[in-house]
């Protein structure tokens, strides 16, 4: 084998090794990016608050927990549910006594933004914030929403489906 033989069989190698690596990076980079989306769609129907396609990004087994802290000293909510509950309560009627309370809030404007990404093994957490500024009579605030979604890839599923969910909600 001659020289040249030899550094264009090294080459084709070498280019056949970068392609297994490269293809590996894109599968994940499409991982990532998939978890990404479902994400980016949870939150474009929470703001539109279209909730039945929410409903469907989670696995029928999946863990939601979801905190809300009121501040001033008051103690914080934590309400523990799974995907069936979601639906129950996607239909429950508001209290009329709540709506009262809540007859002079007005909200201003929502927001969204994935605040970043990372693979563990079979699956890919997800971190995003949603915020709402809000008036209620003379007082302005915000509600600010921080949620950490683990996206799963289950097999014979086109889609990423949402496996854990923890959201916090914090009055500002």
């Amino acid at each position: 084998m001659t020289a040249t033989n030899f550094t264009n069989s090294t080459r084709a190698i070498f280019a056949a090794a970068v392609a297994v690596v490269a293809s590996g990076q894109v599968a994940l980079a499409d991982k990532v990016e998939d978890a990404k989306a479902l994400v980016d769609s949870f939150y474009s129907n929470l703001i539109a608050e279209n909730y039945p396609p929410m409903i469907n990004m989670f696995m029928p087994n999946a863990t939601a927990q979801y905190t809300t802290k009121y501040g001033y000293g008051l103690p914080d909510d934590v309400f523990n549910f799974t995907r069936e509950e979601v639906q129950a309560y996607a239909d429950i009627e508001i209290p009329e006594e709540y709506l009262e309370y809540f007859k002079d809030y007005k909200e201003l404007d929502r927001s969204y933004k994935i605040l970043g990404a990372e693979e563990t093994g079979d699956t890919v957490t997800v971190t995003g914030q949603a915020v709402q500024n809000y008036e209620m009579k003379a007082y302005k605030g915000q509600n600010i929403q921080t949620d950490t979604f683990v996206i799963n890839f289950p097999e014979g599923v086109e889609t990423p489906l949402i496996a854990d969910y923890k959201g916090v909600l914090t009055f500002k």
